[in-house]
């Protein structure tokens, strides 16, 4: 939606999307939150590791331990993301309903 120039209020000619769309980014969002959420489900992801006792078993362990902690901080780090992208979705639904 376009919004012109108001010369009372001094605001410039802008964009706002309708809040339906905002909304829409909002829930794509929060599905994703939820997602990543469940990838990081740790105690699940390491039920499937622990296989043995054995000294190769272990070393198995410990690398398979080693993958896990990088794919958590990937997913962790994702979320993040996600996080500030919600935050600013936030902030647009916000000025934007002011304006209806």
């Amino acid at each position: 939606m376009y919004r012109s120039m108001e010369e009372t209020n001094g605001l410039p000619p802008r964009v706002y999307r309708d809040p339906a769309e905002i909304r829409r980014d909002i829930k794509n969002i929060a599905a994703r939150i939820t997602e990543v959420k469940e990838m990081l489900n740790i105690r699940e992801l390491i039920s499937h590791i622990i296989v043995g006792n054995s000294a190769e078993d272990i070393l198995r362990e410990a690398e398979a331990m080693k993958e896990l902690f990088q794919y958590a901080t990937e997913a962790l780090d994702e979320l993040a993301v996600l996080s500030a992208d919600l935050d600013d979705l936030k902030s647009e639904l916000i000025e934007t309903l002011s304006y209806y």
